[in-house]
């Protein structure tokens, strides 16, 4: 038991951290609590259930932590069961189990929502890191968070908010969130934050009359560390079996207010807060379950086997993209899982990893046969035959996966991204998912190129626009929208966007390039010497670019720099290409001029 001498300091930060009951009316929640107080009675249940999550490495290196939040979950699901929650009532989800349709189907169905009746007791704890985004959300990072199509990948609170309400049956559903705030999406991503925001922000409105959420920090305040799921772990454990969740929280709350405060006297400050409608006294964790199930369906036990399959399949998955990023030389760790949408590199598939590809996707074949309505399944197996060069077969199973899981705008996404590979018509399946989800960017992305394509620039325009709205801090989005704004005749707002994209990555070869050829379009031939020259000092990641920018930099009567520029083309281009022989003619007159 942690022994405290509380400071006048911490005191004083304690009797600061607000009501007990966030969001909701004072006066209603105090009658709540004296009410179960006078009472001393606590809720019965007929049975408990728990869904502990915790993430400490994603599949995105850029997104990992120190924190050991898996550990933190591990004590967490220990703490409950001592609290006499059942093994197998309680489901541990830890780094790579924790995907985001793990997630979803766990807190649905077939788990929860098929586990969980009208009588029971459910708690759930999160432990992961959290944005809050511009678009006045707030997103938690799931293991397969991808910061090139984030809200395919991210999981709005909202979104988890509506599942339990609209799945899970409990007489009382108390939820947890250890949720520190992460700035990578920001930074790695352009997306934008909302100002002034940390953590999780819930407002009694949203929840159901059921619900109880207690949260690590309010809104505007960074959680620190973790102090508070560490404290919740340790005083469940600790605590006495006649305390309400109220009490519990009061704990916690306190220990975290001085434990942030002592770990640099005074310059941080996170209190946490308890959201609640219901009579928080009268909720026990630790009441006994008067009517346990003891034998769970025989689909749970299915559902858990696929549930693990899909986790090694997700590690080989994991495996390829490293070992590609060793062989090619990214080092941006993160830089794979922005490059490898949808290819393969025959040069990184070893013997040994053919070899487990072979035998996953043997595995997966055969749950399937049990379990045919497992979508994360057929996707999963499209992905393994995709390594193998089966597009037709991978194909068809994205396609099953959309008819097992309809609702899903990933999948429809693959549909359409191997449509594509092979030539086929895919306009459709990218509509169906841009109206699953709007913010689906690969979405957005194809239907503005074919709209471009189709010289409908309006449209391309329109879907654009709401790209740069969701990611304001992306240059390469910027470059696109400069690009369709020309071809709708609008010159100025392209070289604005343009200027704009180089402000966002002055290390972009592409946004620098595309900037000096729109004010050479504008006659400000000085402007684009400028910023081709930029682009040649800043050097270019494929040597194509340097066909494009000698011809630029011919055009700005710098023979230097053109002579620079092809002499590069030629060296890193195979003497197959065709152009490579009139270069070589063109840069022996440009060296005549300058002798």
């Amino acid at each position: 038991m942690k022994n405290r001498i509380w400071p006048a300091l911490v005191s004083l930060l304690v009797l600061s951290a607000g009501n007990l009951v966030v969001n909701a009316p004072a006066s209603a929640a105090s009658e709540k609590e004296s009410s179960g107080s006078r009472s001393g009675q606590f809720t019965k249940y007929g049975d408990k259930w728990a869904v502990v999550i915790g993430i400490d490495s994603h599949q995105d290196p850029a997104l990992n932590t120190v924190l050991q939040l898996d550990e933190t979950a591990k004590r967490v699901s220990d703490a409950l069961q001592a609290k006499g929650f059942a093994k197998d009532h309680v489901r541990l989800m830890v780094n790579r189990d924790a995907t985001r349709q793990a997630i979803f189907s766990t807190l649905s169905k077939p788990w929860l929502g098929t586990l969980s009746r009208k009588s029971d007791l459910v708690v759930l704890f999160f432990a992961n890191q959290c944005f809050p985004s511009s678009d006045g959300k707030v997103y938690l990072l799931p293991y397969d968070t991808r910061l090139s199509n984030f809200f395919t990948s991210a999981i709005s609170v909202d979104d988890i908010l509506h599942i339990v309400k609209t799945n899970v049956q409990a007489k009382d559903i108390v939820m947890v969130f250890q949720t520190s705030f992460s700035g990578a999406p920001e930074m790695m991503a352009g997306l934008k934050t909302a100002f002034g925001r940390y953590n999780v922000s819930i407002h009694h409105n949203d929840i159901g009359d059921n619900f109880t959420v207690l949260c690590s920090s309010k809104p505007g305040q960074p959680t620190w560390g973790t102090y508070f799921s560490d404290n919740f772990a340790e005083d469940l454990t600790i605590g006495k079996e006649e305390g309400s969740i109220s009490d519990l929280f009061n704990k916690i709350r306190n220990d975290t207010v001085y434990d942030t405060a002592k770990d640099c006297a005074g310059c941080k400050v996170q209190t946490p807060v308890m959201l609640s409608k219901n009579n928080t006294s009268a909720i026990n964790l630790s009441v006994k379950a008067e009517d346990p199930v003891s034998k769970l369906p025989e689909e749970i036990a299915l559902y858990l086997k696929g549930q693990e399959i899909y986790s090694k399949g997700q590690e080989l998955l994991d495996q390829y993209r490293a070992n590609r990023a060793k062989l090619e030389g990214w080092s941006d760790s993160s830089a794979p899982l922005r490059k490898l949408e949808d290819s393969t590199s025959p040069g990184s598939i070893s013997e040994e990893f053919k070899g487990a590809v072979e035998s996953m996707i043997a595995t997966v074949r055969e749950h399937l046969k049990e379990n045919p309505s497992f979508g994360a399944g057929h996707y999963l197996l499209g992905r393994l035959l995709q390594f193998k060069g089966e597009h037709e077969n991978a194909l068809a199973e994205y396609k099953e996966a959309t008819k097992v899981s309809p609702f899903v705008s990933s999948y429809h996404s693959w549909v359409a991204r191997t449509q594509d590979r092979l030539g086929q018509n895919s306009t459709e399946e990218w509509q169906e998912a841009y109206r699953l989800n709007d913010k689906n960017l690969s979405a957005i992305d194809n239907l503005a190129n074919a709209a471009q394509e189709s010289e409908q620039y309006d449209r391309a325009s329109e879907l654009l626009t709401h790209a740069v709205t969701l990611y304001p801090g992306d240059a390469g989005l910027r470059v696109r929208m400069s690009d369709v704004l020309v071809k709708q005749g609008k010159l100025k707002q392209a070289i604005s966007e343009a200027q704009e994209a180089v402000f966002l990555d002055e290390h972009s070869f592409d946004a620098l390039v595309n900037l000096g050829n729109l004010l050479m379009a504008n006659k400000d031939e000085h402007a684009a010497h400028a910023a081709y020259r930029e682009a040649l000092e800043l050097g270019a990641h494929e040597t194509e670019y340097y066909y494009v920018l000698g011809q630029a930099l011919e055009k700005t009567k710098d023979t230097a720099g053109a002579i620079q520029a092809w002499t590069r083309f030629v060296d890193g281009t195979s003497k197959e290409d065709k152009r490579v022989d009139e270069v070589q003619k063109r840069l022996e007159e440009l060296k005549k001029v300058t002798q």
